[in-house]
């Protein structure tokens, strides 16, 4: 269980400097390509392929909010089980406390 609590930082520090890495002008624009008109008065560029690094962006992002829910599913289970124990403790009156 101990790899769990590190995990989820290891992840989410990959997902930063994954994220960091993207410049914010896709290369897959081409300057040079005809435009297309979108409406009047906005000529916006063509954009070619190369969305892979959206959809892998995405993918680890999916990856970290499913290792936080597994986190958060499993230490659930883990409290409701102390709390069953302390329950159970209560009701025998050992007076251990």
């Amino acid at each position: 269980m101990a790899v769990i609590k590190y995990l989820i930082p290891v992840l989410m520090l990959s997902v930063s400097l994954g994220a960091a890495n993207l410049s914010p002008v896709p290369s897959s624009i081409n300057i040079h390509a005809p435009a297309t008109v979108a409406s009047p008065g906005v000529v916006e560029p063509e954009v070619t392929g190369h969305s892979s690094q959206l959809y892998h962006v995405m993918g680890i992002v999916l990856l970290a909010w499913c290792g936080i829910a597994l986190y958060l599913f499993i230490l659930d289970r883990r409290v409701s089980r102390l709390e069953g124990e302390l329950r159970t403790l209560g009701k025998h009156g050992d007076g251990q406390r």
